[in-house]
């Protein structure tokens, strides 16, 4: 599809056709669909011109729905970031009492096992 398409606005010239249809109805949900793997996300988002050409047809045909949508992924990056920040306000607190306690065990450790001789 990517050499088909090559720098053209359209498969088949400047105006959209039928293929172009399909072809968008294929790609542009897995552009912008959460995927669980993103192997093929990838793959599609390096033919550059295969994700222009997607952009370019959200944009002319779809720009409310391209507005809409990017709207609710602000918000949810805002509330993902807002909901981590509040998940551990102690994390600082958490972690140095770990590395204290771990110290210690290996402190008693190697004082048991003789590595560490106290005179």
């Amino acid at each position: 599809l990517a050499t088909k398409l090559g720098e053209k606005e359209f498969f088949f010239g400047q105006s959209p056709s039928s293929l172009d249809a399909v072809v968008f109805a294929h790609l542009a949900p897995l552009l912008k669909a959460p995927l669980p793997s993103a192997a093929l996300q990838n793959h599609l988002k390096a033919c550059t011109n295969l994700t222009r050409f997607v952009g370019r047809v959200l944009q002319r045909y779809f720009p409310k729905e391209i507005k809409d949508y990017e709207q609710a992924e602000r918000k949810i990056t805002k509330q993902e970031s807002e909901y981590s920040d509040s998940e551990f306000p102690n994390k600082l607190r958490n972690i140095s009492i770990a590395a204290l306690i771990s110290l210690v065990a290996m402190t008693a450790y190697a004082m048991s096992t003789g590595i560490i001789q106290v005179i």
